[in-house]
Protein backbone atom coordinates (compact mmCIF):
# COMPACT_ATOMS: atom_id res chain seq x y z
CA UNK A 1 0.00 0.00 0.00
CA UNK A 2 1.60 3.60 -1.22
CA UNK A 3 1.92 5.24 1.95
CA UNK A 4 2.32 9.39 3.08
CA UNK A 5 5.29 10.00 4.68
CA UNK A 6 5.40 9.75 8.71
CA UNK A 7 8.29 11.41 10.68
CA UNK A 8 8.22 11.96 14.60
CA UNK A 9 7.27 15.38 16.38
CA UNK A 10 11.61 15.56 17.61
CA UNK A 11 12.71 15.99 13.37
CA UNK A 12 11.62 18.76 10.89
CA UNK A 13 12.87 19.41 7.44
CA UNK A 14 11.23 17.66 4.29
CA UNK A 15 12.59 14.44 4.60
CA UNK A 16 13.06 14.92 8.45
CA UNK A 17 16.86 15.81 7.83
CA UNK A 18 17.05 17.92 11.26
CA UNK A 19 16.85 17.24 14.48
CA UNK A 20 15.90 19.10 17.64
CA UNK A 21 17.75 17.62 20.41
CA UNK A 22 20.52 14.27 20.13
CA UNK A 23 18.18 11.97 22.09
CA UNK A 24 18.20 9.59 18.68
CA UNK A 25 14.32 9.43 19.35
CA UNK A 26 12.28 10.73 16.43
CA UNK A 27 9.21 11.08 18.78
CA UNK A 28 10.70 12.79 21.56
CA UNK A 29 9.17 16.53 23.33
CA UNK A 30 12.64 18.00 21.95
CA UNK A 31 11.46 20.48 19.19
CA UNK A 32 8.20 21.09 21.68
CA UNK A 33 8.45 25.21 21.96
CA UNK A 34 9.90 26.02 19.11
CA UNK A 35 8.74 27.14 15.25
CA UNK A 36 10.09 26.51 12.27
CA UNK A 37 10.29 28.71 9.70
CA UNK A 38 11.11 28.57 5.67
CA UNK A 39 11.30 31.46 3.02
CA UNK A 40 8.13 32.82 2.03
CA UNK A 41 5.38 31.78 1.22
CA UNK A 42 5.90 28.72 3.25
CA UNK A 43 6.05 30.89 6.28
CA UNK A 44 6.07 29.73 10.09
CA UNK A 45 4.58 26.82 12.03
CA UNK A 46 4.57 24.55 14.92
CA UNK A 47 6.36 20.94 14.72
CA UNK A 48 4.52 18.04 14.23
CA UNK A 49 1.74 17.55 17.04
CA UNK A 50 2.11 20.86 18.68
CA UNK A 51 0.08 24.03 18.12
CA UNK A 52 -0.33 27.44 20.28
CA UNK A 53 1.36 30.86 20.00
CA UNK A 54 4.59 29.49 21.48
CA UNK A 55 4.08 26.15 20.28
CA UNK A 56 3.78 24.24 23.15
CA UNK A 57 -0.08 23.04 23.38
CA UNK A 58 -0.01 19.56 22.12
CA UNK A 59 -2.76 18.58 19.56
CA UNK A 60 -6.10 17.92 20.57
CA UNK A 61 -7.19 13.95 20.18
CA UNK A 62 -7.97 13.44 16.32
CA UNK A 63 -5.69 16.28 15.28
CA UNK A 64 -2.05 15.88 14.26
CA UNK A 65 1.11 17.30 12.45
CA UNK A 66 2.47 20.53 11.89
CA UNK A 67 -0.24 23.16 14.03
CA UNK A 68 -2.29 20.48 14.27
CA UNK A 69 -3.78 21.06 10.99
CA UNK A 70 -4.17 17.57 10.18
CA UNK A 71 -7.37 14.85 10.93
CA UNK A 72 -7.15 11.50 12.06
CA UNK A 73 -8.96 9.11 10.25
CA UNK A 74 -8.64 6.09 12.53
CA UNK A 75 -11.44 3.03 12.19
CA UNK A 76 -13.87 2.59 15.91
CA UNK A 77 -12.47 6.27 16.71
CA UNK A 78 -9.31 4.57 17.81
CA UNK A 79 -6.53 7.61 18.58
CA UNK A 80 -3.95 8.74 16.26
CA UNK A 81 -0.51 9.63 17.02
CA UNK A 82 -0.33 13.46 17.51
CA UNK A 83 3.25 13.93 15.42
CA UNK A 84 2.49 11.04 12.95
CA UNK A 85 -1.29 10.64 12.48
CA UNK A 86 -0.50 6.74 12.80
CA UNK A 87 -3.17 4.83 14.28
CA UNK A 88 -2.88 3.37 17.30
CA UNK A 89 -4.47 -0.13 15.57
CA UNK A 90 -2.98 0.72 12.00
CA UNK A 91 -6.61 0.12 11.52
CA UNK A 92 -7.84 2.77 8.70
CA UNK A 93 -11.50 4.02 8.53
CA UNK A 94 -13.54 2.92 5.63
CA UNK A 95 -12.39 4.71 2.83
CA UNK A 96 -9.13 6.03 3.96
CA UNK A 97 -5.65 4.32 3.21
CA UNK A 98 -2.12 4.85 4.00
CA UNK A 99 0.19 4.55 6.88
CA UNK A 100 -0.95 7.38 8.38
CA UNK A 101 -4.51 7.19 6.82
CA UNK A 102 -4.83 9.89 4.81
CA UNK A 103 -5.55 8.83 1.00
CA UNK A 104 -9.17 9.45 0.79
CA UNK A 105 -11.33 7.41 -1.03
CA UNK A 106 -10.89 6.78 -5.22
CA UNK A 107 -13.52 8.43 -7.52
CA UNK A 108 -16.16 6.43 -9.10
CA UNK A 109 -14.71 3.51 -11.37
CA UNK A 110 -11.31 3.46 -10.21
CA UNK A 111 -9.59 1.75 -7.57
CA UNK A 112 -5.51 1.17 -6.42
CA UNK A 113 -3.02 3.08 -4.14
CA UNK A 114 -2.54 6.03 -6.55
CA UNK A 115 -6.60 5.73 -7.94
CA UNK A 116 -5.37 5.14 -11.53
CA UNK A 117 -6.24 2.02 -12.46
CA UNK A 118 -9.84 1.98 -14.38
CA UNK A 119 -12.86 -1.29 -12.69
CA UNK A 120 -15.48 -1.20 -15.26
CA UNK A 121 -18.22 -2.48 -13.08
CA UNK A 122 -21.90 -3.02 -14.64
CA UNK A 123 -24.12 -0.11 -15.47
CA UNK A 124 -20.89 2.47 -15.14
CA UNK A 125 -21.93 3.72 -11.55
CA UNK A 126 -20.63 1.20 -9.08
CA UNK A 127 -18.06 2.09 -7.21
CA UNK A 128 -15.54 -0.92 -6.94
CA UNK A 129 -13.88 -1.40 -3.65
CA UNK A 130 -9.94 0.38 -4.19
CA UNK A 131 -7.73 -2.31 -3.16
CA UNK A 132 -9.40 -5.62 -4.63
CA UNK A 133 -11.16 -3.64 -7.05
CA UNK A 134 -14.41 -6.19 -7.20
CA UNK A 135 -17.88 -4.54 -8.17
CA UNK A 136 -20.55 -4.88 -5.92
CA UNK A 137 -22.89 -5.64 -8.75
CA UNK A 138 -20.60 -7.54 -11.47
CA UNK A 139 -18.72 -6.40 -14.01
CA UNK A 140 -20.22 -4.57 -17.31
CA UNK A 141 -19.81 -6.20 -20.79
CA UNK A 142 -17.36 -7.78 -21.71
CA UNK A 143 -15.20 -7.48 -18.59
CA UNK A 144 -14.41 -10.05 -16.45
CA UNK A 145 -11.85 -10.46 -13.07
CA UNK A 146 -11.96 -9.28 -9.79
CA UNK A 147 -10.98 -6.11 -10.73
CA UNK A 148 -13.54 -5.70 -14.26
CA UNK A 149 -10.40 -5.19 -16.09
CA UNK A 150 -10.09 -8.85 -18.42
CA UNK A 151 -12.29 -10.07 -21.17
CA UNK A 152 -12.59 -12.79 -23.54
CA UNK A 153 -10.68 -11.01 -26.43
CA UNK A 154 -13.72 -10.54 -28.66
CA UNK A 155 -14.78 -7.47 -27.31
CA UNK A 156 -17.70 -5.24 -28.76
CA UNK A 157 -18.58 -2.32 -31.07
CA UNK A 158 -20.44 0.36 -30.62
CA UNK A 159 -21.54 2.28 -34.24
CA UNK A 160 -24.01 5.13 -34.34
CA UNK A 161 -24.66 8.45 -36.35
CA UNK A 162 -26.09 11.74 -36.63
CA UNK A 163 -28.88 11.61 -39.18
CA UNK A 164 -28.96 14.42 -42.00
CA UNK A 165 -30.51 15.34 -45.05
CA UNK A 166 -29.85 13.81 -48.11
CA UNK A 167 -26.74 15.15 -49.84
CA UNK A 168 -25.35 16.70 -46.20
CA UNK A 169 -22.53 14.97 -44.71
CA UNK A 170 -23.18 12.40 -41.56
CA UNK A 171 -20.40 11.89 -38.93
CA UNK A 172 -20.16 8.34 -38.32
CA UNK A 173 -18.74 7.05 -34.53
CA UNK A 174 -16.67 3.56 -34.36
CA UNK A 175 -15.34 2.61 -30.73
CA UNK A 176 -13.76 -0.48 -29.76
CA UNK A 177 -13.66 -1.79 -26.40
CA UNK A 178 -11.05 -4.88 -26.40
CA UNK A 179 -8.45 -6.05 -23.93
CA UNK A 180 -5.90 -6.17 -25.43
CA UNK A 181 -6.21 -2.40 -26.73
CA UNK A 182 -6.97 -2.63 -30.54
CA UNK A 183 -4.55 -0.48 -32.37
CA UNK A 184 -5.64 2.33 -34.21
CA UNK A 185 -4.57 1.16 -38.19
CA UNK A 186 -6.72 -2.01 -37.27
CA UNK A 187 -10.12 0.17 -36.72
CA UNK A 188 -11.70 0.00 -40.09
CA UNK A 189 -14.60 1.35 -41.50
CA UNK A 190 -16.34 1.01 -44.78
CA UNK A 191 -16.96 3.20 -46.53
CA UNK A 192 -13.98 4.81 -45.30
CA UNK A 193 -15.11 8.24 -45.29
CA UNK A 194 -12.88 11.20 -44.30
CA UNK A 195 -11.42 10.61 -41.17
CA UNK A 196 -12.32 13.16 -38.53
CA UNK A 197 -11.02 12.02 -35.51
CA UNK A 198 -9.23 9.52 -33.80
CA UNK A 199 -8.77 8.59 -30.09
CA UNK A 200 -7.31 6.04 -27.77
CA UNK A 201 -8.07 5.56 -24.32
CA UNK A 202 -5.73 2.76 -22.70
CA UNK A 203 -7.28 2.80 -19.46
CA UNK A 204 -10.78 2.06 -20.25
CA UNK A 205 -9.03 -0.10 -23.92
CA UNK A 206 -11.66 1.98 -25.73
CA UNK A 207 -10.41 2.63 -29.59
CA UNK A 208 -12.84 5.60 -31.74
CA UNK A 209 -12.55 6.74 -35.03
CA UNK A 210 -15.06 9.34 -36.22
CA UNK A 211 -15.40 9.50 -40.02
CA UNK A 212 -18.02 11.75 -42.48
CA UNK A 213 -20.03 10.29 -45.15
CA UNK A 214 -22.10 12.09 -47.77
CA UNK A 215 -25.45 10.58 -47.36
CA UNK A 216 -27.27 10.45 -50.92
CA UNK A 217 -29.34 7.68 -49.93
CA UNK A 218 -29.70 5.16 -47.40
CA UNK A 219 -26.92 2.87 -47.26
CA UNK A 220 -24.94 0.79 -44.98
CA UNK A 221 -21.73 1.34 -42.83
CA UNK A 222 -19.52 -1.46 -41.25
CA UNK A 223 -17.06 -1.17 -38.54
CA UNK A 224 -14.83 -4.03 -37.77
CA UNK A 225 -11.00 -4.58 -36.22
CA UNK A 226 -8.81 -6.29 -38.72
CA UNK A 227 -8.01 -10.18 -38.66
CA UNK A 228 -10.69 -10.57 -36.15
CA UNK A 229 -14.74 -11.53 -36.35
CA UNK A 230 -15.56 -8.58 -34.41
CA UNK A 231 -17.45 -6.65 -37.22
CA UNK A 232 -21.15 -3.90 -36.84
CA UNK A 233 -22.88 -2.83 -39.21
CA UNK A 234 -25.62 -0.15 -39.56
CA UNK A 235 -28.11 1.64 -41.72
CA UNK A 236 -27.97 5.23 -42.68
CA UNK A 237 -31.14 7.27 -43.51
CA UNK A 238 -31.12 10.51 -44.80
CA UNK A 239 -34.21 12.91 -43.56
CA UNK A 240 -37.18 13.38 -45.41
Amino acid sequence: MFSSPVHGRNVFGQNAEHKCDDSGDDHADGCQGAIICYPDPLGCFCPAGYKGLNCTEECEAGKFGANCKQECHCANNSLCALDTGVCEDNQCEDGWRGTNCQYGPCPVGYYGDFCNLNCSCSGGEDACSEVEANCANGCAVPWTGTACNQDNGAGNIILTYVRVNSGQAANVTCTVTRNPLVAQSDLVLSPNGTLLTAEEDARSYKQTKVVEITLETAMQVTCSVRDTELMETISLMPNG
